[in-house]
């Protein structure tokens, strides 16, 4: 949940530096503070194959970057526009246009409200095996 709302609080900042902060640091910690737990659960239920539950896991986490990485895409630019202005520094760098940009907070919050769900439902499944009592007690 602190990842959700460095990004939500990101979207109403007006200075670069404090969406870095919101978005890069306070997501960073929220997202690398829970990154072990799913791990730690796997090798609990699996301890003979931490390898491969270990590679399913990341594998699952890099691959969610490019299902979120295409939704969002189809939130901030859902016509499919093209660029529309080019930078007088760099000609092989151009930017999208208004209609386009305005979208950005949209499309962080709505990507907010499915990862909120998915954080509900995953903290609801996630659990440790029970300890099995030793046979001298």
């Amino acid at each position: 949940m602190l990842a959700i709302f460095g990004v939500i609080m990101s979207t109403f900042a007006h200075q670069f530096w404090l969406f870095v902060v919101l978005y890069g640091l306070i997501m960073g910690i929220g997202c690398g503070s829970t990154y072990m737990i799913p791990l730690v659960c796997a090798y609990e239920y699996f301890p003979n194959r931490k390898g491969l539950v270990t590679g399913i896991i990341v594998g699952s986490y890099g691959l969610g970057s490019s299902i979120f990485n295409l939704l969002a895409t189809k939130i901030v630019n859902p016509n499919n526009e093209a660029t529309k202005f080019k930078s007088p520094h760099d000609p092989n760098l151009s930017f999208f246009g208004p209609d386009v940009a305005n979208r950005v907070p949209l499309m962080f919050r709505s990507l907010c409200a499915i990862w909120g769900v998915l954080v509900l439902i995953s903290a609801a499944l996630i659990s440790r095996p029970e300890k099995k009592e030793s046979e001298d007690e």
